[in-house]
This record gives structure tokens, sequence and C-alpha cells, in this order.
């Protein structure tokens, strides 16, 4: 037997045994010894016959492609056997029809779930995610807004200022206008205007 046969056993639960190892120390796993393959249930066979009932075993368990889940769900969006059970046998007969799988209908009812389940799931993180994106738009807005109050109050602090500094100057020039009123007319008198 090739290396690379015995790495595959190994990954598949069967453990090879050397020439002259007991057999009876691996009965649970199934192993190899003396050209003899022997199975978890105690059941020894040759090499070669065991082998080919290994791989026999393993070429029962269907799997799923995308094509066949396409399928499945347009069976039960069609004839929706949520509402009558026994739709279910119509729809393993379909989907055995159409794709030459034998699929179970408990093994249907149980893709259909897991599907379910994923789109759910899917169309939660999406959700998420858009409100993720809505807070996100909303923070950015409120950010915005407090940034223009901020810009509103500095140029409400500005524009004080330019008016004090106006009512300065304005008080000043009355100052200097009062002092050359008074230069002029030579009064001593205080006149203040208003």
């Amino acid at each position: 037997m090739p290396a690379n046969s015995s790495v595959q056993l190994h990954r598949e639960g069967l453990a090879v045994i050397s020439a002259g190892q007991p057999v009876s120390e691996h009965r649970s796993t199934g192993a190899v010894g003396d050209n003899i393959l022997v199975f978890g249930d105690g059941s020894a066979r040759g090499v070669a016959a065991g082998l080919l009932s290994f791989a026999m075993d393993k070429r029962k368990r269907l799997f799923y492609t995308s094509d066949d889940d396409l399928l499945v769900l347009r069976e039960v969006v069609g004839l929706n056997p949520f509402e009558n059970r026994s739709r279910w046998s119509l729809i393993q007969k379909n989907i055995e029809k159409a794709t030459g799988k034998d699929f179970k209908e408990k093994g249907l009812r149980d893709r259909v779930s897991l599907l379910v389940e994923k789109f759910e799931e899917k169309r939660r993180m999406e959700e998420f995610k858009e409100l993720d994106l809505e807070e996100k738009k909303f923070e950015s807005q409120r950010e915005e807004r407090k940034r223009k109050m901020q810009m509103e109050e500095e140029r409400l602090e500005l524009e004080k200022k330019k008016l004090k500094i106006d009512l300065d100057l304005f008080h000043n020039q009355q100052k200097l206008m009062e002092i050359a009123f008074k230069a002029k007319c030579g009064c001593t008198r205080q006149n203040t205007l208003i």
C-alpha cells in the first residue's frame, strides 16, 4: 500500500498497524495488519476488499452544491411544505429526479432550515452594518453641527470684541472732540457729548 494511502486511512479514522502487531488492540477504530482491514464493528476483510468497502461507504455521503441548494429552495417556495408536511416527499422526489442524488426528506428539511438560518444571520449582519453606517452618519452630522456651533461662537466672540473696540474708539473720538472743542473755544466747563 503506498504511503499516501496510509495517510488517507489515518485521516479517515483508521490506523495502520505493522505486520506482527496484534489486530485485537485496534478493533475499536479499525486497522490494517497482515493484509487485513479490521473495521470498528470487528469485521475483518482483505485490504483490497476492505478499502473498496470503505470507499463505497464514503461515496454514500451526499453533499449539497449551490445548484442543489437553489433547486431545493425553488421547490420549497413553489410547494410550500410548511403548509402541508406531506409535500416534503414530493420535493424529495423532484430533487432526486433533477439531480440524481438520493437526498432524504429529513436531510432536505435540515438543509432548508440551515439555509434560512444563514440567510437570517446574513440579513441581521447587513442590518447591523446599515445601522452602524447610519450611526456613523448621524455622528458625523452631530460633529459637523458641533463644529458649526463652535465656529458661530467664535464669530460671535470676535463680533463682541469688534463692538467693544468700536465702542472704545467712539469714546476716544468723543474725548478727542471734547479736547479739540475746549481748545478752540477756551471753555473750562465740562461738556460731554452723548
